[in-house]
């Protein structure tokens, strides 16, 4: 993820915001099949905690995304 150096339009934002979310919950799923394997419980459920928060922002700037 890298921080945007031009200002942008808001659904240019909003889409970048997405890709980044996008990439953020492919890692985490990557490291919950990780976790799992390796038998860490407490690590996979905290990941899988902020999978579901990255999920929802997700969902809500694709919502967002129609409306602006």
């Amino acid at each position: 993820i890298k921080e945007s150096a031009t200002p942008r339009h808001s659904h240019e934002m909003i889409k970048e915001l997405i890709k980044d979310h996008d990439s953020m919950i492919r890692f985490l799923r990557e490291m919950i099949e990780l976790a799992t394997k390796l038998q860490d419980e407490g690590t996979a459920d905290l990941l899988i905690q902020r999978l579901r928060a990255h999920e929802k922002h997700m969902w809500m700037l694709h919502s967002s995304n129609g409306v602006l």
